[in-house]
């Protein structure tokens, strides 16, 4: 008996100790009011699993809760019910020191549709199946108390009366009462969603979104990190709540991962914000507001989707964010903002303002203090071609460097009426594209957005385009290069290392062959610009319409190995021309050696230009249509070609260009290297263009029998004119007239003669051919120099007798010239000197000498200076000194030789 007692109270011991734990559990997971309230809140027993809350105290429009714990069990509802119509706002407080566990549904029902406030210091945790079913805004904060205005605040951490607090709130206070810790917010693979035009707002230490999503069709979704003592503001707008956080306040991280998703897309109005430290969008997560898809604007102002991260803010793994017009849809998106210490976008990574629809977007606007880095990722601005309709928007970066690599792109595109938007960047330090594209095109009636880039050092490299291109009939947009200082540098180098689509690094305006836009403008404005390996810059057409024009304004330009600047036509459009002005030198050498691989190798014909392989200025007209070349001027204080470069600005079928150039010091030119103005070939062509060459200061200098011309040639037509202003020429001139016999009756290039050559001939017309006019100073530099000996004559000073004071003193007299000063700029003219005028030379220009063939240096030499050997009396009755002694008596001079014996 005595044992099956113990066995009894064994079993019931089993059974009281599963119910204490099965109510310890339902405990949990129901809200638990406390006692801190004036009129205290009712839990009161679940019906349907729904536990409907009421009591509470109410102040103005505003209802107050306060409880010891806050838990939704999953499957659980609690049900907020409002008594009063005039109830605007139902406010939470937790008090207990625990954190609130919502598996189940947080809803508010009864006589009005208030805003929700959940807070609790302690931190919040959103469940898998968390659900909220309220009709005004909900927002869940692990701040202390939330303010309002100058009536007090409502606190968790230090429980107080909230009767007087009857306006709207208007701050979270985070760490103001009691000194503790920030906790987190979490949302576990939940989907939180409000109604239309409300808002959810999720404010406290670091907030994470896992596999969650938060929904406010039109509202306004908010996700802000806390991590330092502060105070937020929260502005009540209407049905807008929006959180004001200080410049200076400590942040905590926000993280969006495992396909997180945000979503305020309806009719255009939804906007979404987040302040963070660090801002993590990860493993395609995405943001997206914007108008949906058959949609019409109502014309409410356009929503944004804004980021701000103090510190460094990462969006990868195909994550997105989105702000469109979709199809079918009506009315204007809004902008996406970014703002960080530093923006790395990887592995896919899209910023995208899309105009599907019909409207406009606003583009794309990012500020990071440190850098922007792309990688496999793009930040674009577009106009569907089949449906969008309106302009697209801008892109727009302020940061202190720019990298994009790994075939990333920043891209603004037109396909229809409206405008492409611009491409704006504005880099302190670097912007660096590497087998990556910066475009702006159109491919209908819009015109191409313009691309404006400002830094310290801009970097093309193995196929980095910055691009601006018309397919259709808008024209291209321009691309404008400035420095940050002097010191600022553009290096454009190497091609993409893809064998069949290995184009060029450059910068590039195009106007296609499909098209009927003209072709953008180029403008390089930098202290160093190196083009090298098969880099570009070049406005090209490939239509009717005329190419665009290339400046470039620097201290220093080279062009080697490949490096070209090139305002060619492919097409029957006039090719653009090309200046270039640099306060120091231009350098152009070399050619590329992967040309010609790269140009049989490539699948799209367009990719590698057929425009040659020599490093150049080229504004000629490269295919086989009739079209006229561009016009190149260069100004500088030294120009040298080398090694088969060439400034060309021919043409096959049209007329041929004009080139100047304008050395200060010198030209030079070697290696075969070209500078020609030639049109048509093989009995076909226009007129030759013309060739300035103005260094009246300087010199034009050919490496001997390298072959270097001068050219500007005609097949049938007529020679241009060569007009060559110099100081002196050397190395170089204009064919003789046996030369020109040579050429004439054959098709013989002149370049065959390999001697460097001046040439402005019509090979089949010869009363066609143009003029050489060269003009230099009429003074040979040799002219009245002698050799001195190469051994130096032994001077011996004569010995004379000491001279005694005031005794056989001897004197040497200046006596001056004409009225003129020993020394013009320390001695001056005694009163009875003869003042004689200046002498008045002839101009500067008169003393050139004006021929149409080079003029040759006088190799003659002066007869030598010697000393006399002795002299004697002409016919006149005068004396004159002999080189030679003469063949009568000689006069011995009168002068008595110095007599050195004493005196005493």
């Amino acid at each position: 008996m005595k044992q099956h007692t113990q066995t009894f109270w064994l079993t019931g011991g089993i059974f009281l100790l599963c119910l204490a734990e099965f109510s310890s559990t339902q405990a949990q997971n129901v809200p638990v009011a406390d006692t801190t309230l004036p009129v205290n809140s009712v839990v009161n027993p679940p019906k349907d699993n729904i536990s409907a809350i009421t009591g509470g105290t109410v102040a103005g429009q505003n209802l107050f809760h306060s409880f010891q714990q806050f838990n939704i069990g999953e499957g659980q509802t609690a049900d907020f019910v409002s008594p009063s119509a005039a109830i605007a706002n139902i406010l939470i407080r937790v008090t207990g020191g625990s954190r609130s566990q919502i598996m189940g549904t947080l809803s508010t029902s009864g006589l009005s549709n208030p805003n929700l406030f959940l807070i609790n210091p302690k931190g919040i945790v959103f469940g898998e199946n968390a659900q909220l079913d309220i009709r005004g805004s909900f927002v869940a904060t692990t701040a202390n108390a939330i303010e309002f205005r100058n009536q007090g605040f409502f606190s968790a951490s230090v429980p107080n009366n909230p009767e007087l607090l009857t306006v709207n709130p208007s701050a979270f206070l985070f760490n103001q009462i009691a000194n503790q810790p920030i906790d987190s917010i979490q949302v576990n693979r939940a989907s939180l969603s409000v109604d239309n035009g409300q808002n959810l707002l999720l404010v406290g230490g670091n907030v994470t979104l896992d596999k969650a999503t938060l929904d406010a069709p039109d509202g306004r979704i908010e996700l802000g990190g806390v991590a330092g003592s502060t105070t937020i503001g929260l502005n009540v707008e209407g049905n807008t709540l929006r959180s004001n956080y200080p410049t200076q306040v400590q942040r905590a991280d926000v993280l969006l991962t495992n396909g997180s998703q945000i979503n305020v897309t309806d009719k255009g109005g939804g906007s979404i914000a987040i302040n963070a430290q660090n801002l993590d969008v990860l493993e395609r997560s995405t943001l997206e507001a914007g108008i949906g898809r058959d949609l019409k604007s109502d014309g409410t102002p356009a929503g944004d989707i804004t980021l701000d991260a103090t510190e460094e803010m990462k969006i990868s793994g195909k994550s997105f964010i989105r702000n469109d017009v979709d199809f079918e849809a009506v009315g204007n998106s809004g902008s996406i903002f970014i703002k960080a210490g530093s923006l790395s976008l990887t592995d896919g990574a899209k910023l995208e303002n899309r105009l599907l629809g019909e409207g406009e977007t606003k583009g794309i606007f990012v500020q990071a203090n440190k850098f922007v880095s792309i990688a496999n990722s793009s930040l674009t601005t577009s106009q569907n071609e089949e449906t969008g309709v309106g302009n697209s928007g801008n892109i727009n970066i302020q940061t202190g460097s720019l990298y994009l690599t790994n075939v990333s792109k920043l891209d603004t595109t037109t396909a229809r009426e409206g405008r492409a938007g611009d491409v704006i960047i504005d880099a302190q330090n670097i912007v660096s594209v590497e087998n990556s594209l910066i475009s702006s095109d159109t491919f209908g009636l819009g015109d191409g957005g313009s691309i404006k880039i400002t830094a310290g050092e801009l970097t093309l490299t193995k196929g980095g385009v910055i691009l601006s291109r018309t397919t259709g009939k808008g024209n291209a947009g321009t691309i404008t290069i400035n420095p940050v200082n002097a010191f600022s540098s553009v290096n454009i180098s190497g091609v993409n290392p893809i064998p069949d689509n290995a184009f060029s690094s450059g910068l590039v305006t195009s106007t296609e062959k499909e098209g009927a836009g003209q072709g953008g403008n180029i403008s390089v404005t930098t202290g160093e610009l190196r083009v090298s390996d098969g880099g570009v810059l070049i406005a090209r057409t490939r239509n009717a319409s005329p190419g665009g024009n290339i400046t470039v304004n620097v201290n220093t330009f080279e062009a080697t190995s490949g490096g070209q600047v090139i305002t060619s036509t492919f097409g029957t459009g006039r090719a653009g021309d090309i200046t270039v002005t640099a306060n120091d030198r231009v350098k152009i050498s070399g050619s590329d050696p992967t040309y010609f691989d790269r140009f049989q190798q490539q699948l799209n014909p367009t990719i590698v230009d057929n425009d040659g392989s020599a490093s150049g200025l080229l504004a000629r007209v490269a295919g086989q249509e009739t079209a006229n070349a561009g016009n190149i001027l260069v100004k500088a204080r030294s120009i040298s070609l080398d090694n088969q470069a060439m400034i060309s600005a021919t043409t096959t079928l049209g007329e041929g260009g004009n080139i100047e150039l304008q050395p200060q010091d010198f030209l030079l030119m070697g290696g075969g290297s070209q500078i020609s103005t030639t049109a048509g070939t093989q009995g076909a062509g226009g007129n030759g263009g013309n060739i300035t060459i103005d260094a009246p200061n300087g010199f034009i200098v050919a490496k001997p029998n390298e072959n270097s011309d001068i050219t500007a040639n005609a097949f049938s037509g007529s020679g241009g004119r060569v007009k060559i202003n110099a100081t002196k020429i050397f190395g170089i001139a204009p064919l003789t007239t046996e030369d020109l016999k040579r050429l004439r009756p054959t098709d013989l290039d002149p370049r065959e003669l390999h001697t460097n050559d001046i040439t402005a001939i019509s090979q089949t017309r010869p009363d066609l051919s143009g003029i050489v006019d060269i003009n230099t100073l009429n003074v040979d530099p040799y002219r009245g120099l002698i050799n001195l000996p190469a051994v130096p004559v032994d001077t011996q000073v004569s010995q004379i007798c000491e001279v005694r004071p005031g005794e056989n003193e001897s004197s040497f007299t200046i006596t001056g010239r004409g009225g003129l000063p020993p020394n013009p700029t320390k001695d001056i003219l005694i009163l009875d000197v003869v003042k004689v005028d200046w002498v008045s030379l002839k101009p500067k220009g008169e003393n050139h000498s004006s021929t149409t063939v080079s003029t040759q240096a006088n190799n003659s030499s002066p007869a030598p200076i010697v000393e006399a050997q002795g002299w004697m009396i002409n016919a006149k009755g005068e004396v004159v000194l002999t080189a030679n002694a003469p063949t009568n008596t000689l006069h011995s001079s009168w002068q008595n030789l110095a007599n050195c014996r004493s005196n005493f």
